[in-house]
C-alpha cells in the first residue's frame, strides 16, 4: 500500500500555532492561527483513527481509500463500544489497523489499568500497534511512562503516544520520547479538511493528524485525517514490514 507523504516549507516563528478532538467534550488544540503549511500529498491513500463517534462505518469502500486505520479500542479503563465490530470488520476487509487509548490516567495506577485493559480488548486481534493518546490535563509525565512501561512489562513491541500540541511542553513530553516507538501529534490551522489548509506542528513526529473535519469513502460525515511526516517511522513500519 502507498501513504500520503507530505514536504514542509521552513516556516517562521510567526506562523506557528495549533487543535483536535475525538471526546466532545475536550477541546485539546487551540484552533486559532493564521500559519497554513505548503504541501505536496503523493497519492491518495490516507490514514484514518476512528472510534465510535463515526457510527455505522462501510469497511468494504473504506479499505480502498486507507493505507491503515487507527482504531479506539478504549477509553479510559473502558473497551469502545464498536471496538470489536470495527476490528472484525477491518480484518475481514484486509485493512490493516494499530489501536489506541484514550487516557484518563492521573495517576500511575490508572495508567497501568488503563494499558492492561487496551492489550486485554485488542490482543486477539493482533493490532499493528498500541498508542496512549494523552490529551487531559490531568495526565502528567509520571502516567504517560507508567502507562508506556506497563505496555512494555505487558510484551507489547510497539508502541505510540498521541501527544496533543498544546499539552507537549506540560507534560515534558521530551523526556518521555525514549519510550516509545513513534510519536503522533495533531494540529490543524483552519481544520478544512485539508492538508493545504492546515498548520505543521512545532515538534517532531512520526505522524501528524492534521484535521478532524476530512471526508473519506465507507464514513458518514467527519473523521481525523493523518499523514506520514518523513520526520520519523515509514508506512512500511508502520505496516510491520521492517
Amino acid at each position: 500500500m502507498k501513504s500520503a507523504f507530505i514536504f514542509w516549507r521552513k516556516k517562521s516563528d510567526k506562523e506557528e500555532t495549533t487543535s483536535k478532538t475525538k471526546e466532545p467534550a475536550s477541546a485539546s488544540e487551540d484552533n486559532a492561527g493564521s500559519g497554513t503549511t505548503e504541501v505536496k500529498k503523493t497519492d491518495g491513500k490516507e490514514i484514518v483513527d476512528i472510534s465510535k463517534w463515526q457510527g455505522t462505518i462501510d469497511f468494504k469502500a473504506l479499505a480502498k481509500k486507507v493505507s491503515f486505520v487507527i482504531a479506539r479500542a478504549s477509553c479510559g479503563s473502558d473497551k469502545d463500544i464498536r471496538f470489536d465490530e470495527y476490528a472484525k470488520a477491518m480484518i475481514e476487509n484486509g485493512i490493516p489497523f494499530g489501536v489506541y487509548c484514550y487516557s484518563y490516567a492521573g495517576t500511575t495506577a490508572k495508567a497501568k489499568e488503563e494499558a492492561q485493559n487496551i492489550v486485554q480488548y485488542a490482543k486477539k486481534y493482533n493490532p499493528l500497534f498500541y498508542v496512549m493518546d494523552a490529551e487531559e490535563a490531568r495526565i502528567t509525565n509520571e502516567t504517560i511512562s507508567a502507562f508506556a512501561k506497563e505496555l512494555r512489562a505487558l510484551g507489547v513491541e510497539r508502541i505510540g503516544c498521541y501527544v496533543a500540541h498544546n499539552r507537549h511542553d506540560d507534560y515534558g513530553y521530551d523526556s518521555l520520547r525514549p519510550l516509545f516507538n513513534f510519536t503522533w501529534i495533531p494540529r490543524y490551522g483552519s481544520n478544512d479538511g485539508t492538508i493545504a489548509g492546515s498548520t505543521k506542528p512545532k515538534y517532531i513526529c512520526d505522524l501528524w493528524q492534521y484535521t478532524s473535519t476530512g471526508k473519506i469513502a465507507g464514513i458518514t460525515g467527519n473523521a481525523d485525517m493523518n499523514t506520514i511526516t518523513g520526520q520519523g517511522k515509514t508506512l512500511n513500519w508502520f505496516l510491520n514490514k521492517e
